[in-house]
């Protein structure tokens, strides 16, 4: 397939995972973009963030992706006929002073994707609002944690959020759950 101006997020996302792990790498989306995995009535991200460890260079991912028509600029890619960008940052994937472990691979037609679990998802989105005040990621939070509600470990998001001395940023992220029967 083709990425072109109608492809969606979602094929963008799901034809780089599928590219980067046909090339050798395993890529974890991250951040907002991860958040419109779990809850995408809610939340559009308009990027792919991943999370990736290059070699000491990306020169094998950037062929990857430039195969695609894509080009680089500061680590991230653009193609002139796609709206979103694709970003890759060098891991380990950590949130706070913890170590992301695990994903979730996501699977469509012959295309899989790894994202992070919906609780570490929280955590990701709980870090900005927790670290910047970035109120936009305290909303995303709850969105991902009252959407995959059946998945979320809430005890381990209060613990997370207790060890990096932001007890009252779970509390106002409690405040904004409402988990569907």
């Amino acid at each position: 397939m083709k990425i072109n101006v109608h492809t969606s997020l979602r094929a963008v996302a799901f034809l780089s995972g599928t590219q980067m792990r046909q090339a050798g790498y395993c890529v974890i989306r991250t951040g907002g973009s991860a958040a419109t995995s779990y809850a995408p009535n809610h939340d559009q991200s308009i990027d792919l963030d991943f999370m990736i460890e290059f070699a000491e260079s990306s020169s094998k991912g950037s062929v990857v992706l430039n195969s695609h028509g894509y080009r680089v600029e500061n680590s991230i890619f653009f193609d002139e006929s796609d709206p979103y960008t694709v970003g890759f940052v060098r891991g380990p994937i950590m949130i706070g002073e913890d170590e992301v472990r695990a994903c979730n691979t996501l699977r469509e037609r012959n295309c899989q994707l790894n994202v992070l679990t919906p609780t570490d998802c929280v955590r990701d989105r709980l870090a900005p609002f927790t670290f910047y005040r970035d109120r936009s990621s305290l909303q995303q939070a709850p969105w991902v944690a009252n959407e995959q509600w059946d998945s979320m470990d809430l005890e381990a998001i209060e613990r997370w959020c207790r060890r990096e001395g932001e007890k009252e940023r779970f509390e106002q992220f409690a405040q904004w759950l409402n988990p569907t029967p």
